[in-house]
C-alpha cells in the first residue's frame, strides 16, 4: 500500500512545477524514510521473538523429561499437556518461564513452572524447576537427574466458607467460583515491609473431571507486580458429598517468600519461609523449586528446535 501511495505522488508530482514539485518530492522522500525505519523495527523484532520461542521450546523439553505418577503401583500416569496455561516474565531477576499441567481424568494434578534466566559474564544459562502437587494422591515423580523430588502427602481441599450451592450449569458455576476466588486476597512479606498480590482475572486452567467425586473446578493464580510469575496457587472445585454438592478450595505457595492468604479479611492460611529457605511447615514436600542446572546461552539468531509435539 505504501509503495502504491508513493507512486501516485511521484506521479502527480509529474504534472507539477517549481515550488510545488519540491514540496512533492520531499514528501516522497520522507515516505521512503518512514518505511526504511518500520523496516529496521520489524527486523529488530525477529530475533526477540525467535529468542522468545527458543525458551519456551526449552521449557517444554524441561517438562517432558518428568514422568508422574498417582499410584505405587505405576498404572496411573499423569498426562502433560504440552500446550502452558502461562507464560511469564520477570524482568528484574531476567527469567522468563512456562507454567504446565499434568492431569489425571481432566483434573489437575501437578503444576509446574519451568523458566531460566541468564548468568552475568558467563554466556550461560540457569534452568530452574518448579512445582507444586495438586493432588489428592502421593503423586511419584520420575526423571533422569541429580535432583528429585518425592512428595509426601496430597494438598488437602477444605469447603468454603459460606458458599453458595454450587449451580446446575458449568457456565454459572464458573461465575460463582469467580465470585469466590475475588473473596480471596493475598500478600507477601520481605524486609519488614508488606507486598500485596493481585489475583490475575482468568484461571491459569479451567476443567470438568471424569473423576465421579469431581464435578468441575478452576485453578487461579496472584502475582506481584514485581513480574507475572505466579506467587501463590488458588484451587476452587465442586465437589460430590454423597447425594449433594458443594465448593471446596485449596492454597499452594509457588514462591520462596512467606506468603499469606485471607479471605473475606480473614487470614485463613500461610506458608513461611526458613531461614534455609526450606518451608518450614511443608513438611509433605508439596512444593519444591531448585536450579537445575546451567547450560550454555541460547543464541538470538538460532532458529528454535523441534518441539516432537
Amino acid at each position: 500500500m505504501l509503495i502504491i501511495f508513493i507512486s501516485k505522488i511521484v506521479h502527480s508530482c509529474d504534472h507539477v512545477f517549481g515550488v510545488v514539485r519540491i514540496g512533492c518530492m520531499l514528501i516522497v522522500a520522507t515516505a521512503f524514510e518512514c518505511a526504511a525505519v518500520a523496516a529496521d523495527d520489524a527486523n529488530a523484532n525477529v530475533p526477540e521473538a525467535s529468542f522468545i520461542k527458543q525458551l519456551q521450546a526449552l521449557d517444554l523439553r524441561e517438562a517432558k523429561g518428568f514422568t508422574i505418577f498417582r499410584d505405587p503401583g505405576f498404572t496411573e500416569k499423569l498426562e502433560l499437556r504440552p500446550e502452558p496455561v502461562y507464560t511469564w516474565t520477570n524482568p528484574i531477576y531476567r527469567q522468563n518461564g512456562s507454567v504446565f499441567i499434568w492431569t489425571w481424568k481432566g483434573r489437575p494434578e501437578l503444576i509446574g513452572s519451568m523458566y531460566s534466566r541468564p548468568v552475568q559474564a558467563q554466556g550461560k544459562r540457569v534452568v530452574v524447576h518448579e512445582f507444586h502437587s495438586l493432588s489428592t494422591a502421593v503423586l511419584i515423580p520420575k526423571r533422569d537427574g541429580e535432583n528429585q523430588w518425592e512428595p509426601r502427602g496430597a494438598l488437602k481441599r477444605l469447603p468454603v466458607p459460606d458458599a453458595p450451592k454450587p449451580a446446575d450449569s458449568a457456565r454459572m458455576r464458573q461465575l460463582q467460583m469467580r465470585d469466590l476466588a475475588n473473596g480471596f486476597a493475598a500478600h507477601t512479606e520481605k524486609n519488614d515491609r508488606t507486598w500485596n498480590l493481585r489475583l490475575l482475572p482468568r484461571p491459569l486452567f479451567r476443567y470438568q473431571s471424569t473423576d465421579p467425586e469431581i464435578v468441575d473446578g478452576a485453578l487461579y493464580a496472584f502475582v506481584t507486580s514485581a513480574g507475572t510469575d505466579p506467587e501463590i496457587l488458588l484451587l476452587i472445585e465442586v465437589v460430590k458429598i454423597h447425594n449433594d454438592s458443594a465448593f471446596h478450595y485449596a492454597i499452594g505457595r509457588f514462591s520462596d517468600q512467606n506468603l499469606y492468604v485471607q479471605y473475606h479479611d480473614k487470614e485463613i492460611w500461610s506458608s513461611v519461609r526458613g531461614s534455609n529457605r526450606a518451608n518450614e511447615d511443608d513438611a509433605l514436600e508439596l512444593y519444591r523449586a531448585y536450579r537445575d542446572r546451567q547450560i550454555d546461552e541460547i543464541s538470538r539468531t538460532d532458529r528454535p528446535e523441534p518441539t516432537d509435539k
